[in-house]
């Protein structure tokens, strides 16, 4: 696990990876999924921290990308919150 939060009752199985990623209350990481990625491994534009909805079970071998989303029955989400806001390096002192 790199650089990611983990909420209360969240599992991340040995040999799973987790990186700049939000992993919700009782999410399952299973062993050999991939999760995230560092801002290094993409470009700034199509990097994001990626999320996994409470009591979603990411399976072993699965993977989700920096920036993506899986949200409650397991499916993708796109789009952003209508609260977030977007920054681009561009727009950071």
């Amino acid at each position: 696990m790199e650089y990611s939060i983990l909420m209360p009752g969240a599992v991340v199985e040995e040999g799973a990876t987790v990186r700049y990623s939000i992993v919700a209350e009782k999410a399952v990481i299973a062993k050999g999924a991939e999760v995230g990625g560092s801002p290094s491994d993409s470009d700034v534009d199509n990097w994001g921290v990626a999320v996994v909805a409470e009591g979603v079970r990411i399976g072993s071998g699965a993977k989700l990308a920096a920036k993506e989303r899986r949200g409650s029955a397991g499916r993708k989400v796109r789009g952003r919150h209508k609260h977030e806001q977007r920054f681009r390096h561009d727009h950071c002192i």
